[in-house]
Protein backbone atom coordinates (compact mmCIF):
# COMPACT_ATOMS: atom_id res chain seq x y z
CA UNK A 1 0.00 0.00 0.00
CA UNK A 2 0.92 3.90 -0.64
CA UNK A 3 2.35 5.61 2.17
CA UNK A 4 1.24 9.32 2.74
CA UNK A 5 4.65 10.50 1.61
CA UNK A 6 5.01 8.60 -1.29
CA UNK A 7 1.68 9.40 -2.72
CA UNK A 8 2.39 13.12 -1.85
CA UNK A 9 5.95 13.42 -3.27
CA UNK A 10 4.68 12.04 -6.45
CA UNK A 11 3.35 15.84 -7.24
CA UNK A 12 6.51 17.19 -5.11
CA UNK A 13 5.29 19.61 -3.07
CA UNK A 14 6.48 19.98 0.10
CA UNK A 15 4.10 21.99 1.81
CA UNK A 16 1.16 19.38 1.47
CA UNK A 17 3.27 17.42 3.22
CA UNK A 18 3.67 19.46 5.87
CA UNK A 19 -0.46 19.98 5.71
CA UNK A 20 -0.27 15.89 5.80
CA UNK A 21 2.12 16.13 8.95
CA UNK A 22 -0.17 18.43 10.38
CA UNK A 23 -3.54 15.91 9.78
CA UNK A 24 -1.92 13.13 10.80
CA UNK A 25 -2.37 13.29 14.53
CA UNK A 26 -6.23 13.89 13.88
CA UNK A 27 -6.65 10.80 11.42
CA UNK A 28 -5.52 8.56 13.67
CA UNK A 29 -7.45 9.55 16.63
CA UNK A 30 -11.17 9.51 14.71
CA UNK A 31 -11.91 6.01 13.44
CA UNK A 32 -9.56 3.35 13.08
CA UNK A 33 -9.61 3.72 9.55
CA UNK A 34 -9.63 7.14 8.62
CA UNK A 35 -5.52 7.50 8.09
CA UNK A 36 -5.67 4.47 5.40
CA UNK A 37 -9.02 5.69 4.15
CA UNK A 38 -7.20 9.11 3.44
CA UNK A 39 -4.12 8.10 1.96
CA UNK A 40 -6.22 6.05 -0.42
CA UNK A 41 -8.62 9.04 -1.58
CA UNK A 42 -5.71 11.09 -2.29
CA UNK A 43 -3.66 7.87 -3.87
CA UNK A 44 -6.85 8.35 -6.28
CA UNK A 45 -7.62 11.68 -6.46
CA UNK A 46 -3.86 12.27 -7.69
CA UNK A 47 -3.93 9.93 -10.02
CA UNK A 48 -7.02 12.04 -11.59
CA UNK A 49 -5.30 15.24 -11.56
CA UNK A 50 -2.73 12.97 -14.16
CA UNK A 51 -4.83 12.90 -16.58
CA UNK A 52 -4.24 15.48 -19.44
CA UNK A 53 -7.74 16.82 -19.65
CA UNK A 54 -7.70 17.77 -15.74
CA UNK A 55 -3.93 19.59 -15.50
CA UNK A 56 -6.03 22.64 -15.30
CA UNK A 57 -7.65 21.70 -11.97
CA UNK A 58 -6.35 23.51 -8.94
CA UNK A 59 -4.55 20.99 -7.32
CA UNK A 60 -3.68 23.49 -4.28
CA UNK A 61 -7.42 23.98 -3.15
CA UNK A 62 -8.48 19.33 -4.03
CA UNK A 63 -5.55 18.08 -1.94
CA UNK A 64 -5.30 20.16 1.35
CA UNK A 65 -9.29 19.31 0.83
CA UNK A 66 -8.74 15.82 0.50
CA UNK A 67 -6.07 15.90 3.23
CA UNK A 68 -8.69 17.68 6.14
CA UNK A 69 -11.98 15.69 4.57
CA UNK A 70 -12.16 13.01 6.93
CA UNK A 71 -10.01 14.92 10.54
CA UNK A 72 -13.16 16.23 12.07
CA UNK A 73 -14.23 12.35 12.75
CA UNK A 74 -11.69 12.96 15.76
CA UNK A 75 -14.12 15.69 17.47
CA UNK A 76 -17.26 13.16 17.42
CA UNK A 77 -17.95 11.76 20.76
CA UNK A 78 -17.99 7.91 20.46
CA UNK A 79 -21.39 7.22 21.41
CA UNK A 80 -22.30 9.35 18.12
CA UNK A 81 -19.12 7.84 16.27
CA UNK A 82 -20.50 4.32 16.59
CA UNK A 83 -24.02 4.99 14.82
CA UNK A 84 -22.18 6.44 12.02
CA UNK A 85 -20.92 3.66 9.85
CA UNK A 86 -21.35 2.63 6.69
CA UNK A 87 -25.66 2.93 5.29
CA UNK A 88 -26.32 5.93 6.92
CA UNK A 89 -28.66 9.18 6.61
CA UNK A 90 -26.91 12.45 5.46
CA UNK A 91 -28.48 14.46 8.47
CA UNK A 92 -26.37 11.46 10.50
CA UNK A 93 -24.96 13.50 13.72
CA UNK A 94 -21.63 12.04 13.05
CA UNK A 95 -22.00 12.71 9.00
CA UNK A 96 -22.38 16.76 10.35
CA UNK A 97 -20.17 17.18 13.46
CA UNK A 98 -17.18 15.79 11.21
CA UNK A 99 -17.86 18.54 8.69
CA UNK A 100 -18.17 21.29 10.41
CA UNK A 101 -15.21 20.54 13.36
CA UNK A 102 -13.04 18.84 9.69
CA UNK A 103 -13.34 22.59 8.61
CA UNK A 104 -12.32 24.19 11.83
CA UNK A 105 -9.40 22.06 12.10
CA UNK A 106 -8.44 22.74 8.47
CA UNK A 107 -8.89 26.44 9.04
CA UNK A 108 -6.56 27.15 11.98
CA UNK A 109 -3.74 24.82 10.84
CA UNK A 110 -3.85 26.69 6.88
CA UNK A 111 -3.67 29.59 8.67
CA UNK A 112 -0.53 28.33 11.11
CA UNK A 113 1.28 27.51 8.06
CA UNK A 114 0.24 30.92 6.19
CA UNK A 115 -1.56 28.96 3.23
CA UNK A 116 -2.79 31.26 1.09
CA UNK A 117 -5.07 33.19 2.21
CA UNK A 118 -7.13 33.26 -0.95
CA UNK A 119 -7.67 29.40 -1.11
CA UNK A 120 -8.75 28.90 2.23
CA UNK A 121 -12.48 29.43 2.37
CA UNK A 122 -12.79 27.70 -0.43
CA UNK A 123 -10.60 24.39 1.20
CA UNK A 124 -13.20 24.89 4.21
CA UNK A 125 -15.65 25.31 2.65
CA UNK A 126 -15.20 21.72 0.69
CA UNK A 127 -14.71 20.26 3.79
CA UNK A 128 -17.56 21.48 5.18
CA UNK A 129 -20.17 20.08 2.71
CA UNK A 130 -18.68 16.80 0.92
CA UNK A 131 -20.86 14.56 2.72
CA UNK A 132 -23.72 16.84 1.86
CA UNK A 133 -24.83 16.57 -1.52
CA UNK A 134 -27.54 19.10 -1.57
CA UNK A 135 -24.55 21.69 -0.68
CA UNK A 136 -21.08 19.85 -2.37
CA UNK A 137 -22.78 19.34 -5.98
CA UNK A 138 -22.73 23.56 -6.28
CA UNK A 139 -19.17 23.27 -6.86
CA UNK A 140 -16.70 21.20 -9.40
CA UNK A 141 -14.18 21.35 -6.71
CA UNK A 142 -16.51 20.06 -4.04
CA UNK A 143 -18.11 17.47 -6.32
CA UNK A 144 -14.10 15.98 -7.34
CA UNK A 145 -13.09 15.63 -3.15
CA UNK A 146 -16.41 14.38 -2.44
CA UNK A 147 -17.18 11.57 -5.34
CA UNK A 148 -13.14 10.66 -4.19
CA UNK A 149 -13.94 10.13 -0.75
CA UNK A 150 -16.79 7.97 -2.28
CA UNK A 151 -14.46 5.77 -4.89
CA UNK A 152 -12.27 4.75 -1.68
CA UNK A 153 -15.22 2.82 -0.57
CA UNK A 154 -15.08 0.37 -3.32
CA UNK A 155 -11.07 -0.37 -2.62
CA UNK A 156 -9.82 -3.20 -1.46
CA UNK A 157 -9.01 -1.52 2.48
CA UNK A 158 -12.46 0.05 3.14
CA UNK A 159 -14.33 -2.85 1.25
CA UNK A 160 -13.31 -5.47 3.97
CA UNK A 161 -12.50 -3.16 6.93
CA UNK A 162 -15.92 -2.26 7.19
CA UNK A 163 -17.07 -6.26 6.88
CA UNK A 164 -14.69 -7.37 9.65
CA UNK A 165 -15.41 -4.73 12.09
CA UNK A 166 -19.17 -6.13 11.34
CA UNK A 167 -21.20 -2.90 10.19
CA UNK A 168 -22.60 -4.62 7.06
CA UNK A 169 -22.12 -7.95 5.88
CA UNK A 170 -20.62 -8.77 2.30
CA UNK A 171 -24.13 -9.34 0.79
CA UNK A 172 -25.26 -6.35 2.19
CA UNK A 173 -22.04 -4.17 1.21
CA UNK A 174 -21.79 -5.34 -2.50
CA UNK A 175 -25.20 -4.09 -3.27
CA UNK A 176 -24.45 -0.56 -1.03
CA UNK A 177 -21.52 0.10 -3.60
CA UNK A 178 -23.48 -1.36 -6.68
CA UNK A 179 -26.80 0.99 -5.50
CA UNK A 180 -23.85 4.44 -5.19
CA UNK A 181 -22.41 3.45 -8.34
CA UNK A 182 -25.81 5.40 -10.49
CA UNK A 183 -26.15 7.78 -7.29
CA UNK A 184 -23.26 8.80 -5.84
CA UNK A 185 -20.78 9.60 -9.28
CA UNK A 186 -21.21 12.31 -11.75
CA UNK A 187 -17.31 12.40 -12.89
CA UNK A 188 -17.36 10.02 -15.84
CA UNK A 189 -13.64 8.65 -14.88
CA UNK A 190 -14.67 7.63 -11.16
CA UNK A 191 -17.81 5.94 -12.11
CA UNK A 192 -15.68 3.67 -14.80
CA UNK A 193 -13.50 2.90 -11.99
CA UNK A 194 -15.75 1.93 -9.24
CA UNK A 195 -17.37 -0.54 -11.63
CA UNK A 196 -13.71 -1.54 -12.21
CA UNK A 197 -12.97 -2.19 -8.23
CA UNK A 198 -16.79 -3.68 -7.60
CA UNK A 199 -16.01 -5.94 -10.14
CA UNK A 200 -12.70 -6.76 -8.52
CA UNK A 201 -14.15 -7.36 -5.11
CA UNK A 202 -16.76 -9.39 -6.56
CA UNK A 203 -14.02 -12.05 -8.46
CA UNK A 204 -12.12 -11.81 -4.89
CA UNK A 205 -14.66 -12.88 -2.60
CA UNK A 206 -16.24 -15.26 -5.27
CA UNK A 207 -13.11 -17.70 -5.01
CA UNK A 208 -12.80 -17.60 -1.07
Amino acid sequence: MQTFENILEEIKTPIFLKLMERAKPFLISGRSFDLVHTEEALYELIQFLKLEKNKKLNCNILIPAMIFHDCGWSKVPKKILNMSYGNVKNDNPGKIIHQVKGASIAKKILKNINYDSKLIDEICHIVSVHDNPKEYKKSKNAIIVAETDKLVRYGHFLFYELIKIGIQTLEERIIFLEDGIDKWFSVPEYKVRARFLLDLRCAETSTK
